[in-house]
Formats: structure tokens, C-alpha cells, sequence
């Protein structure tokens, strides 16, 4: 299992993309956990573009400036050669993957003054599981919006896709 928090965005795009092609193909059923910033193309999306370019994140070779939105991390995992991946934003991973006394839990911490600025920040991020091993291995189970999955993640309120997915998109 392979966890990467907030690692892509700060990789070049070419050794992300490296990485992610190492790992499928150099472990046997690899499981990658993703959590990085979608950038989107709304006002919350123009300040974080403009701190980040302040921060000196602004070469455009980046990979966050490349996979900007869901759909673009779940195609890059795919043509990396993981076979499932499915996601979302960390608002509906609080909606849907966490558990009602998880969501109680994080409910008590301090938070935010404001809420709506709590979620403007959630959907602005995102979590992603994928597995490069077939369906039909376990990777469904984690991997999918598919009843009873391990994740918690629900069809609608998440990206998800096959590699043969994918590629029949593509032809």
C-alpha cells in the first residue's frame, strides 16, 4: 500500500507519472491512497492557484498543474497502469466514507470559524484509492462504488473507473 499526501503536486508531471508506472509495475497488487489539492476552475480555485504561485509552486510542468480536477487524477492513475481507481472530493469522503461517529468525532475538534470556508477547502481537495491488480483479485472492493465496497464510497457522489473503462472510452 502506498500512500502519497500532497506528494504529486510538488513532482514534475513526468516523475509522477514515472513513479506511479514504477509502482504498478514493479509490485504485485499495488494499492495507492491519494490525497492532493484539485485546483478547479471556480474564485476558491483562483486563490489557491495565486498562493500557490506566491509559494513558488508556479512551474507549469507541476503535475498539480496538470491533474487540476477528479476526472484528470483518476485518468492519470488508469494510463499509469492501475486498473481501478475511484475518488472524490474530501467533502463527500466526509459525507460518505466516514462513519457517523467519525463524523462526530471530527465535528468536535475546533474547526473553522467559518463553515462555508471549511467546505470551499474540502471540495478543493481529494481522495483517491486505486489498484493495479484485476477486479476479480479484490481490488473492487476498495476500488469501486460497487454495494458493500470497503471505502465507503457511493456511486454519484464519487469518479470511478476501469481500465477497460478507460480504453473503450478512448476508442
Amino acid at each position: 500500500m502506498f500512500l502519497l499526501e500532497c506528494v504529486q503536486m510538488n513532482l514534475p508531471e513526468s516523475v509522477s507519472r514515472n513513479i506511479l508506472t514504477t509502482t504498478t509495475q514493479t509490485h504485485h497488487h499495488p494499492c495507492l491512497i491519494l490525497y492532493d489539492p484539485i485546483l478547479l476552475h471556480d474564485p476558491f480555485g483562483k486563490i489557491m492557484e495565486q498562493n500557490l504561485s506566491k509559494a513558488g509552486i508556479n512551474d507549469p510542468d507541476l503535475s498539480i498543474w496538470k491533474t487540476r480536477i477528479l476526472p484528470h487524477q483518476i485518468d492519470k492513475l488508469l494510463e499509469c497502469e492501475f486498473r481501478m481507481a475511484t475518488g472524490c472530493d474530501m467533502m463527500s469522503a466526509y459525507d460518505t466514507v466516514l462513519t457517523v461517529g467519525d463524523r462526530g468525532r471530527a465535528n468536535g475538534c475546533e474547526m473553522l470559524d467559518e463553515v462555508e470556508e471549511w467546505i470551499l477547502i474540502m471540495r478543493h481537495y481529494c481522495f483517491v484509492v486505486a489498484g493495479a491488480e484485476a477486479a476479480d483479485d479484490g481490488a473492487e472492493r476498495f476500488c469501486s462504488t460497487c454495494e458493500g465496497n470497503l471505502m465507503g464510497f457511493v456511486e454519484g457522489r464519487c469518479v470511478s473507473q476501469r481500465l477497460s473503462d478507460a480504453n473503450n472510452a478512448a476508442v
